[in-house]
């Protein structure tokens, strides 16, 4: 009898496609709370999608929980670029989503959002937190200093797996 189990690849992509939704969900809310308001413009919203966040026991319906949008995006791209079962392209996928979860927590600020007397244009050039800008670059970095052993790993790792898709089918070449 044939049973099917849940693989890990298909784990990692439906928890990939979650969070890209989330982060589309919340992004859409964000600019259709702004759509309402008089004064609005590009910079205003673009700022509430960098800062729009609440905390765990915050209130779960005025911000994006557990973070910020750019930080789903870049969970949800890092996961599918890891099922994707291609080196490289897991590699610059990886890169991709330390950049996104750095620059959302860049502009993360203990409390509400920061705005200047000069106006909202500002808040988006001079970042909050500068430390999650240097952790960012420093992860980066190390990303690129371990290109070669990173990408061999997972070849190791993905062939590994289709063999063992392979000898557990029962074909036997």
């Amino acid at each position: 009898m044939l049973t099917r189990t849940l693989t890990l690849k298909t784990l990692l992509r439906s928890l990939g496609v979650i969070c890209l939704l989330l982060s589309l969900y919340w992004t859409v809310r964000i600019v259709m709370a702004n759509a309402g308001l008089l004064r609005v413009s590009i910079p205003i919203v673009v700022q509430d999608i960098l800062w729009w966040r609440d905390t765990m026991l915050g209130d779960w319906m005025t911000g994006v929980p557990f973070g910020g949008v750019l930080i789903y995006l870049g969970i949800g791209i890092g996961l599918l670029g890891i099922s994707s079962e291609r080196p490289r392209l897991a590699f610059w996928l990886l890169q991709v989503a330390v950049w996104c979860v750095g620059i959302n927590l860049l502009y993360q600020t203990p409390g509400k959002r920061v705005t200047y007397a000069w106006g909202h244009l500002l808040a988006l050039v001079v970042p909050v937190n500068m430390f999650w800008g240097i952790v960012t670059l420093a992860i980066s970095l190390l990303l690129f200093i371990g290109y070669i052993p990173l990408t061999r790993f997972l070849r190791r790792v993905y062939t590994h797996a289709h063999a063992q898709v392979y000898l557990e089918s029962g074909s036997n070449g």
